[in-house]
């Protein structure tokens, strides 16, 4: 049934159904600050990147650091993340989200990578932080300087803002209520 007025055979116009009621937020979010972003960034060695290759969009996990305004990480030069070599637009992503609680934070770098050298913008000792899961020959590194660094943090809204009346009640028992969780975030006060 679409939303637009029908006519029956004797062209009478009857108006449009009632539209269902939009779906109810179950969180709420608050844009974090630059200085924010980065301490989180810092935080954390694990995040995905992100840039549209010659075959199409891809998205990879890696292991990097943060280390003077710069994301860094270690690739083989045989592998996909090799591409980035060359400057390239990408997207870095780090977060920290609590499904259970929709608590939770992200943090997106917008900007380019390119391969570098070593001794050009890092010390041999930052680099021993960012060491790649997988195995082999990773002595390739890139670095991504931001153009853009934005961050949100994820908190629910309370139980009446939630949930409708009806489905509080069918919640299995033990399951807290939304909104009644602890609404701390792991690494992130409420200072963010």
């Amino acid at each position: 049934m679409s939303g637009h007025p029908s006519s029956d055979p004797d062209g009478h116009t009857s108006p449009p159904p009632p539209r269902a009621p939009a779906p109810r937020r179950r969180s709420s979010y608050e844009e974090l600050s630059a200085a924010r972003c980065r301490e989180l960034l810092a935080r954390r060695h694990v995040g995905r990147i992100a840039w549209t290759a010659a075959d199409g969009p891809q998205l990879f996990p890696i292991s990097y650091v943060w280390h003077d305004d710069l994301v860094i990480f270690r690739t083989s030069p045989y592998g996909v993340l090799s591409e980035l070599v060359r400057r390239t637009a990408v997207v870095f992503e780090v977060d920290d989200i609590d499904q259970d609680r929709r608590l939770g934070w992200s943090i997106l770098v917008r900007g380019c990578a390119v391969g570098t050298a070593p001794d050009e913008l890092i010390r041999p000792s930052v680099l021993s932080t960012a060491l790649p899961w997988v195995g082999g020959h990773r002595n390739l590194i890139i670095a991504v300087t931001p153009a853009e660094i934005t961050g949100r943090r994820f908190v629910p809204l309370t139980a009446a803002e939630t949930w409708p009346a009806d489905t509080r009640a069918s919640r299995h028992p033990g399951q807290p209520t939304p909104g009644s969780a602890d609404t701390r975030i792991p690494g992130l006060t409420s200072s963010g």
